[in-house]
């Protein structure tokens, strides 16, 4: 209130709303502190930055289903992105990386970078590669990023798979150099 009486503005940067949408994939605090996040915006906001068209509609809906809200604020799209030419990019390859850069260069690959947690669809993109190897369709998939929470199971599944090393690479954190080779 007294931040209002000085005439501050209030803006939140919103880029998703997984913790709402799909609950089964956060702790149940998380859930809870999300909602209650959620109420606390929708009281005091003045304007959302939102990361895509997508979001600010699903923002827009959320708000006026869940609060009756629709109007008193503004949106604005603000897209994410990074340009390595004009950052500090990081640098070193992998000890095996000639290997795989070799296997790359051999079949078409798909490249997953992110890190790996169940929000992002890593089991469904194994699927549907393990669907084309079994189509005999020689491809390769390319997972780059750290470990996330609820992943203990994928990540054993992608570590003893029989394609692991051969057509699916578990990179982990790489470099900038790496990733943009």
């Amino acid at each position: 209130a007294r931040m209002r009486q000085k005439e501050v503005r209030f803006w939140y940067v919103v880029h998703d709303f997984l913790p709402l949408t799909n609950p089964a994939w956060f702790s149940h605090p998380t859930v809870l502190r999300f909602r209650n996040w959620l109420a606390i915006i929708a009281a005091t906001a003045d304007g959302f930055f939102c990361v895509s068209p997508p979001v600010e509609q699903q923002l827009r809906s959320i708000l006026n289903s869940r609060f009756g809200l629709e109007s008193g604020y503004r949106t604005v799209v603000i897209p994410m992105g990074w340009d390595l030419a004009t950052s500090n990019p990081s640098t070193g390859l992998p000890n095996d990386f000639e290997f795989v850069k070799e296997r790359l260069r051999a079949a078409p690959s798909v490249l997953i970078v992110g890190t790996i947690e169940p929000r992002k669809g890593h089991e469904d993109a194994l699927a549907a590669m393990e669907l084309l190897w079994k189509r005999g369709i020689d491809a390769n998939i390319v997972l780059v990023g750290g470990i996330g929470w609820k992943t203990e199971a994928l990540c054993a599944r992608l570590e003893n798979h029989k394609e692991a090393k051969r057509r699916l690479f578990l990179m982990g954190k790489v470099s900038d150099e790496a990733l943009e080779h």
